[in-house]
């Protein structure tokens, strides 16, 4: 027996269904997604670029320069050169004792002078020291008889403008024989001399007393560098 209409089979397939909406679980879930942290954070475009040109203080801040202070120049930095030929000139002399009777101030003195070495390396704290050939004549203090020595010289610059030195030789005077009877005597004298750059230097040369002979003085000669 069969009640109402026969049963009509459903033919087709499940794809051609069209399933008005979808399911809650193939849907993805919008808030969940957003709700997630974001890994990188994303400026905007200006802050970004304001804060790349800001400067940091690092590169800034320059550190002062310390200037260390010069050190003291205790010795000359002029370099002494051979070969150097002079004209020297004495025009007067200064005596120190107290002599009573009349002594010659005016030797008038002429000379020559050559720088013929310089001593190296090799000679330690004489390193620079400038080794010359000079000779004089002139008057003496008495009589102003005829005198004159030849000898050599050692300077050196203990600063750039002012030098030491040293001379040895033989002089002749008619004054020394009367104290050791020969008018030839050697001779070890200090002096002192300007260095300047200009073509003429002073030298102050002391002459100690001799015996009992009062002839301390201070002999003054002008140097004209003329090559």
């Amino acid at each position: 027996m069969v009640i109402g209409n026969k049963a009509r089979p459903i033919t087709g397939t499940l794809s051609s269904i069209s399933p008005t909406r979808k399911l809650d679980w193939e849907q993805p879930s919008s808030k969940t997604e957003s709700s997630k942290p974001s890994s990188s954070k994303q400026l905007n475009p200006d802050i970004a670029s304001t804060v790349e040109t800001i400067p940091q203080e690092s590169d800034t801040l320059e550190q002062p320069e310390v200037q260390s202070k010069p050190e003291k120049q205790t010795e000359s930095t002029k370099t002494p050169n051979a070969g150097n030929i002079y004209i020297a000139f004495t025009p007067i002399s200064w005596h120190l004792d107290d002599i009573k009777s009349k002594v010659n101030d005016f030797p008038l003195g002429i000379g020559f002078a050559y720088d013929f070495n310089v001593m190296g390396e090799d000679y330690g704290w004489l390193k620079g020291t400038i080794v010359s050939a000079e000779f004089s004549i002139f008057k003496d203090s008495n009589f102003g008889y005829p005198s004159g020595f030849a000898g050599i010289t050692f300077r050196k610059n203990i600063v750039d403008n002012l030098q030491i030195g040293l001379g040895t030789g033989l002089v002749y005077t008619t004054q020394l024989e009367s104290i050791s009877g020969s008018p030839i005597l050697p001779y070890v004298l200090p002096y002192i001399q300007t260095d300047f750059d200009f073509p003429v230097n002073l030298r102050i040369i002391y002459i100690p007393s001799v015996s009992d002979f009062k002839s301390q003085q201070l002999f003054f000669t002008l140097f004209t560098k003329v090559n």
